[in-house]
């Protein structure tokens, strides 16, 4: 499969620079992206642009910014924020091993880089509209279905920065070049996409939802608290956000065999080998573990504390359905509250 690196990020951040260090790196085909004019001709363009790398002869690429404008700058110069941030995400994710760099830098570095350009009449400039652009990445890095790193360029030199991109591109590669076990014949390659920060302390386990058969487009998700289709996704994003954890978090399942129905309590005794493999590559400081089913594959006994096991802290919780069922919002308040106090 072909691999992509996606910088995205305010312009004077850094993402340029970034991206001839990585071809350096990778030598992979930098792609530069032009700002769209319309919703119809960035739709088009956003879409012919995954089918264009596809079909390119190079095997990998580094997008100096791609679809993102149209869900950042759209809406403060074009007056329309576009609506298919999910499903382009995920057709980009069907055909290419693929990581979101959001590269950013501290306000006063980026107001004072876009002057050293000499563009101070530009209405970007204005600290209001900044402010906003900002905002919407914000809103944007929430909403990605993809595996993301964040690189402060106020911090990091560009040689650090690309040592940092490359760092979580190879770990990533691992889990995507991870094959089933034997008794998964049915098993697809990548058997879900991977989402949240690369570098989070804080690991949220479920268990992947439906069997594989039932799912022959690969949408596993339908029941999934992990993913936005996902009809229980936002009891969990809503309070990841209220507690500030929501950049914060890499999300996962724990992947079961094919089952004729997701009712076999026993399905991970023959899971296979990707989670171990996730978790020991990771070893996050938590993980926040989803339901009995879930803590049960840890080992972890079912109590609503924080327990130190094998050198990794875990916290059982209840699953987002019983939440559904039981309206319960104040227990995962009190819940999430604990899990960012932990990891201030």
């Amino acid at each position: 499969m072909k691999s992509a690196i996606i910088l995205t990020g305010p312009d004077c951040s850094g993402k340029s620079t970034l991206a001839q260090e990585l071809r350096k790196e990778t030598q992979f085909k930098i792609v530069n992206t032009p700002k769209q004019i319309s919703y119809d001709l960035g739709k088009k363009n956003s879409y012919n642009q995954i089918n264009d790398l596809y079909n390119n002869q190079s095997e990998g690429f580094i997008l100096d910014r791609s679809y993102d404008g149209e869900f950042v700058y759209a809406p403060i110069f074009r007056n329309y924020r576009a609506d298919y941030q999910m499903d382009i995400e995920d057709q980009f994710a069907r055909k290419f091993d693929l990581l979101l760099v959001f590269v950013y830098c501290r306000f006063n570095d980026l107001i004072n880089r876009w002057q050293s350009l000499n563009r101070d009449s530009d209405r970007y400039l204005d600290r209001v509209t900044l402010k906003q652009v900002l905002i919407n990445y914000h809103t944007f890095l929430e909403d990605t279905l993809l595996p993301f790193v964040m690189i402060n360029t106020s911090e990091l030199n560009v040689q650090e920065s690309a040592s940092r991109v490359m760092e979580a591109f190879n770990r990533m590669k691992k889990m995507w070049n991870c094959r089933p076990c034997i008794q998964c014949p049915k098993v697809l390659r990548r058997p879900h996409l991977i989402r949240g920060n690369i570098f989070a302390d804080l690991h949220i386990y479920g268990i992947a939802p439906g069997s594989y058969e039932n799912y022959p487009n690969f949408d596993m998700n339908i029941a999934s608290s992990m993913w936005d289709r996902g009809n229980l996704s936002p009891i969990l994003k809503r309070h990841l956000k209220k507690y500030n954890l929501l950049l914060r978090t890499y999300y996962t399942n724990i992947l079961k065999c094919p089952l004729p129905k997701n009712n076999n309590s026993l399905f991970y005794d023959n899971h296979c080998d990707y989670t171990d493999l996730e978790f020991n590559m990771f070893k996050p400081r938590l993980t926040l573990l989803l339901g009995s089913l879930t803590a049960g594959f840890f080992n972890v006994p079912v109590k609503d504390r924080i327990m130190s096991i094998g050198g990794t802290h875990h916290l059982w919780v209840h699953h987002p359905s019983w939440i559904a069922r039981t309206g319960n919002d104040m227990y995962y308040d009190r819940m999430f509250q604990k899990v960012g106090e932990f990891l201030q």
